[in-house]
């Protein structure tokens, strides 16, 4: 664990008079350390204790500005051992934009970086047939890759591709290209839409195992089918997020 943030809140005071609720300054004096850094991810913060009795507050008070921290993915708590500066969130428009995901990092100004677990061709399955619309056992590109932001295991994707309408996928490499990169420059495939559908999923062993947390943690499952010219489906994907290192936003609007 981190170190402990006892003395960096020495000078930080409530205001009384402040039309601003006691537990709306606390959580902002709290996140002020964390922006600035005073504490990083790891670092542990004080208790409730502690934070009571420098506020001259209630626990009410101390608790409902960690439960707020909490909700907003700044902070973790583990019983018996403490409260924690959370690891970063990292905002992902994948949902609703046809980025894929080097790119959505990149454009945030994190670094990613790819590791190949398995790459070739492969027979498709009976479900991933059914969604790009061919036989079972036809053969598809199968790709599955340990992504990573900025040296960070993120997430584990698996995409199926359409060998027949992009022979050459089979000879590219994939560890420092953004795929959909490659399709377009070098195969002249581009994405014109697609569906994701999100849910959350456990953990299971093996993939808790390469993103390097426990086994049962709460992942985001991203699936993804991706249409190419004439509306002919070409991509099957299925991505598992770390949960407490992503957040998926949406723009929506009323019709």
């Amino acid at each position: 664990m981190g170190k402990e943030g006892f003395s960096v809140i020495a000078c930080d005071k409530l205001d009384k008079e402040s039309p601003a609720p006691l537990y709306y300054q606390i959580e902002s004096l709290l996140e002020a350390h964390m922006r600035s850094r005073d504490w990083v991810p790891g670092d542990r913060l004080p208790t409730e204790d502690v934070l009571c009795e420098h506020f001259d507050v209630s626990r009410t008070v101390v608790r409902r500005a960690l439960l707020n921290l909490e909700n907003n993915g700044r902070i973790w708590r583990s019983p018996g051992k403490g409260t924690f500066v959370a690891q970063p969130k990292i905002k992902e428009s994948l949902i609703q934009t046809l980025r894929g995901f080097y790119e959505d990092t990149l454009a945030q100004g994190h670094t990613p970086r790819t590791r190949i677990l398995e790459q070739g061709p492969r027979p498709a399955p009976e479900e991933v047939a059914r969604f790009l619309g061919i036989e079972p056992g036809s053969p598809l590109f199968y790709l599955k890759r340990l992504r990573f932001v900025d040296n960070q295991p993120h997430l584990i994707s698996e995409t199926y591709l359409r060998i027949d309408l992009c022979p050459c996928i089979t000879e590219r490499d994939f560890e420092a290209k953004s795929l959909y990169a490659v399709l377009e420059s070098e195969c002249g495939i581009e994405m014109k839409r697609g569906r994701r559908v999100v849910e959350a999923v456990a953990a299971q062993k093996e993939t808790a195992r390469l993103l390097q947390i426990e086994a049962g943690a709460p992942l985001l499952l991203l699936r993804s089918l991706m249409y190419i010219n004439d509306d002919v489906p070409f991509e099957y994907s299925i991505g598992m997020h770390r949960a407490d290192r992503s957040r998926f936003e949406i723009d929506i609007i009323r019709q």
